[in-house]
């Protein structure tokens, strides 16, 4: 289920087409279909969404009666285990029933974790710096300053969505495909809210869960973002937000390790509404930990390994100067960790699939250098 919450991101912020500064009709389009493998194989159980509604195609592969209520064009996404979400707009300005045969991809399940830098400019439709404005990406978060400049590095795999806000302009967002660890240059372009129009309030609460359980572990400390405005999670995952809008809105939610969550809310009058969040993993696992010496002192710059498939190169991580180290696993199988460190004995370890199934393993370790053992030796 990887690819949920980038599905999320993708189909549920859809722009409403037409003129703004003109009334457009509501129009309901009746979607059904297949989705297939890209040889036309039917894929059963694919969740099919738009518009905020979700289906779930039968063992034939067939979704159908999916209405969507909208104005001009909406965005039809579908995704299952092991394939590549698809995302298609649909532009429909009366309302019909319309057929869709949707193909998946199959993923690539030995993709490696990716780390994109990204950097550039949140601005206005007309190139005017937005300072203080907030990027998101893949859990991280940062502000603008005052000449609307940002800097955020992204660990991911494959695609990620990086999103912006800020009070008085509708929230922006780009889909970033990056196969390769680079810096890219991305400005975000704003677009102000139209203050002709009248205002609504909506105070939205609810819960941040989890993906990884049928009931959800809620996420404290989880922000939510919506129309400029900022929410945290409480120890039990709840929120609470009022959001001042037009129409529809943007509600996001993200956490240090998961995800960004990205859900579209239409209100047309003020009221008080109900939304759980849920969150997917940025990662599969992590091994995290700290290494001391034998008098039990933190112990600065020494790498740790982590070999989890034979013949591949291993991922490394450097202990900072509080002794901690990270390292991020695609994948959830056996790794053997090695730590190493000049004038110290090797260490050597084991941590189990059952371990990381728990998705976040700690193993601190005591390396000695008073001898007896295998000494790294100083390059």
């Amino acid at each position: 289920m990887k690819n949920i919450i980038a599905l999320t991101m993708l189909f549920l912020f859809s722009a409403c087409g037409g003129d703004e500064s003109k009334p457009v009709s509501v129009v309901v389009t009746t979607m059904s279909g297949k989705v297939v493998t890209q040889a036309g194989t039917p894929i059963p159980k694919a969740k099919v969404l738009a518009a905020g509604k979700e289906v779930i195609t039968n063992d034939e592969g067939i979704y159908s009666d999916i209405k969507i209520t909208h104005r001009g064009s909406f965005t039809i996404a579908a995704f299952a285990e092991g394939y590549e979400t698809r995302v298609e707009n649909i532009a429909e300005k009366t309302s019909r029933t319309l057929e869709k045969e949707i193909k998946l991809e199959a993923g690539d399940k030995t993709k490696p974790l990716i780390v994109t830098t990204m950097s550039g400019k949140v601005v206005t439709k007309e190139g005017t710096p937005i300072p203080k404005a907030k990027v998101l990406a893949a859990g991280k978060e940062v502000i603008t300053n005052d000449k609307g400049v940002y800097s955020i590095e992204i660990t991911h795999e494959g695609s990620f969505t990086i999103a912006a806000f800020a009070e008085g302009y509708k929230t922006g967002f780009e889909n970033i495909a990056e196969k390769t660890s680079r810096t890219l240059e991305k400005n975000i372009g704003l677009e102000a809210v139209d203050k002709s129009k009248s205002l609504i309030v909506t105070t939205m609460s609810g819960r941040v869960l989890t993906k990884d359980t049928k009931k959800g572990t809620p996420i404290p400390n989880a922000k939510i973002l919506a129309a400029g405005k900022e929410a945290i999670t409480n120890d039990k995952g709840v929120y609470s937000i009022e959001i001042t809008h037009q129409g529809s809105f943007t509600i996001a939610a993200f956490a240090e390790g998961y995800k960004t969550g990205f859900e579209n809310i239409t209100q047309n009058k003020s009221g008080n509404l109900k939304k759980e969040i849920e969150l997917d993993f940025a990662y599969k696992a992590k091994i995290t930990g700290k290494i001391t010496g034998s008098d039990d002192k933190p112990i600065a710059g020494a790498e740790v390994q982590a070999f989890v498939r034979k013949g591949e190169k291993p991922l490394v991580a450097e202990t900072k100067v509080d002794g901690t180290y990270e390292i991020l696993l695609n994948c959830a199988l056996p790794s053997i960790l090695i730590v190493k460190k000049c004038g110290y004995c090797l260490w050597t370890g084991f941590v189990s699939k059952t371990a990381l199934a728990a998705r976040i393993v700690t193993r601190d370790f005591k390396i000695s250098n008073s001898g007896g053992c295998k000494v790294v030796t100083c390059e």
